[in-house]
């Protein structure tokens, strides 16, 4: 009986015989061919459910698959094919795909652009919804404005306290992009990236490194034509000039024609606009004859009490508090636009516009103006009243008085704490001018405009009818909490959507009615 161990023995000796045979074999065979027989392309292998050929792969195939940025793509120029006994569709693609494909992004300076022509572009506005880990300051470095102008546009009184959840409006440009921001090109790669949400601290005073995300744009009231031919430039090359051919020589040269260089077009004036919307100065301020006569009596007791007649104070609540209630007219940050013939009354009240009024501040009443409790403990006297105090520091002809908003709910009290108002007035020779308000905030029966309209006519002063003036434009001007004004930035009253904006209105006709005054007085000349 043969021994398993002895099979194992035959058959490796067979096998070593049976090597050793096709060994020589292919050894005589090579030594027959040559060397070429080296140089020939092997046999395809086979591999279940596929064919795959080795092939080279030079450094040529690795070159054709690296895509340029768009910022280095080189002139057209002759490429070499590759041949195709060396390489196969199959291995082409997949070396293709192992390389990723990316564009980078490039950025291009708007100020590289070409000019185009056509209107300076308007200023709207868009809105913010406002995160639990944003800060003022975060949001205005994402939009690339300043804090300041956020909160002009958006009457925030506090700017460290904006609750997550609140839409701001934010001043921009036309389309709503920041004047700063670069175009950039679309950025598109092989390998997904999943960036998550920027997530910070409030505190956090850096800028933010994802762009803005504009939810809604507003067009500020009047309808902006978005036009996307007119809004890019016009880059395609210029026609070549067609040959000109020269003028046959002539023997006697010509006389040189004088030339004559043109003018530049003057532009033409900008009308002015003695109304609001359409409503007549009369009906902004309200002087009959017997208000015309009481206020110049006033105005000649006040000189003998040496108050100054380039001087005006205010007093109010947080509706017509510093800084969005004229203040702008004390710097150069302003266009009166169609207004223009109100300038000479800025330059009369200069350095009235900006003044911090002691007795016009956040939170004031119409009996609290009048409440020595309520005065300054630093600049006023014992027992005097923040409207006395003011009137003794700043000695002015004119006080304008915007109260009110703040008074619901005792409207007798309203009415004789405004008598008592406008009495200190008089009795320093100052002229008061009583402002109705856009607001209905004690009730829609609008009883304390009515109680203003009939203080000023017993007393014979100047009405300003800023109420009337609001009803011109829907929602009176009012902001979302239907008390503050909404407010206008840039402080450009010649935009078309100017005159829609409840401060707006607000400072012009008070304008309007300083005016009014000084021309009855013959004090404005110029």
């Amino acid at each position: 009986m043969i021994k398993p161990s002895e099979i194992i023995l035959v058959t490796v000796a067979v096998g070593t015989a049976v090597g050793a045979v096709l060994f020589s074999l292919l050894f005589l065979l090579i030594m027959a061919r040559g060397p070429a027989f080296l140089a020939s392309s092997p046999p395809a292998v086979s591999i279940p459910n596929k064919q795959v050929r080795i092939v080279k792969i030079t450094q040529e195939v690795a070159n054709a698959a690296v895509i340029p940025s768009p910022t280095q793509i080189p002139s057209p120029t002759k490429t070499r094919t590759p041949t195709p006994t060396l390489y196969s569709h199959q291995a082409m693609t997949r070396e293709f795909q192992s390389f990723p494909v990316v564009i980078q992004p490039t950025e291009i300076s708007a100020a590289s652009l070409p000019p185009t022509e056509g209107p300076e572009p308007k200023l709207v506005d868009i809105t913010h919804l406002v995160r639990p880990d944003e800060n003022l300051y975060r949001i205005a470095q994402k939009y690339d404005v300043s804090v300041e102008a956020i909160k002009d546009l958006n009457d925030l009184f506090n700017p460290r306290v904006i609750n997550p959840g609140r839409t701001l409006m934010i001043p921009m440009q036309e389309l709503g992009f920041p004047p700063s921001a670069s175009i950039a090109t679309l950025t598109f790669t092989s390998e997904a990236s999943d960036q998550g949400d920027v997530s910070a601290s409030s505190l956090d005073e850096t800028a933010p490194t994802q762009p803005p995300q504009i939810a809604a744009l507003e067009l500020a009231p009047e309808t902006v034509a978005l036009d996307a031919a007119a809004s890019v430039p016009d880059i395609s090359p210029s026609p070549s000039p067609e040959p000109v051919t020269p003028a046959a020589a002539t023997s006697e040269p010509a006389a040189p024609t004088a030339t004559r260089e043109q003018a530049a077009p003057t532009p033409d004036p900008i009308a002015p606009v003695y109304a609001i919307n359409g409503l007549p100065l009369d009906s902004i301020t309200v002087m009959a004859p017997d208000v015309l006569q009481h206020i110049r009596a006033i105005y000649d007791r006040g000189q003998a009490l040496g108050n100054n007649t380039h001087a005006f104070s205010k007093v109010g609540d947080s509706t017509s508090a510093y800084p969005y209630f004229l203040a702008h007219f004390d710097g150069n940050s302003f266009n009166l636009g169609p207004y223009s013939y109100l300038q000479p009354v800025i330059n009369y009240f200069s350095g009235s516009f900006a003044r911090r009024s002691v007795a016009n501040r956040v939170g004031l009443h119409s009996w609290t103006v009048t409440d020595p409790a309520m005065a300054s403990n630093t600049i006023c006297l014992s027992n005097e009243s923040p409207i006395a105090c003011e009137i003794r520091l700043h000695r002015p002809i004119i006080i304008l008085i915007r109260l009110g908003s703040n008074d619901r709910g005792a409207s007798g009290l309203f009415d004789s704490s405004m008598r008592q108002v406008v009495q200190i007035a008089l009795d320093n020779g100052v002229i008061p001018v009583l402002g109705t308000k856009p607001d209905r905030f004690e009730g829609s029966s609008d009883v304390n405009n009515t109680m203003i309209r009939q203080i000023a006519a017993d007393y014979r002063i100047p009405l300003w009818e800023l109420d009337q003036a609001s009803a011109t434009i829907p929602g009176r001007g009012l902001a979302s909490d239907d008390v503050h004004l909404t407010s206008l930035y840039p402080y450009d009253y010649g935009l078309s959507w100017a005159m829609q904006r409840g401060h707006a209105i607000q400072n012009i006709s008070a304008l309007m009615t300083l005016r009014a005054i000084l021309e009855e007085l013959n004090l404005l000349r110029g």
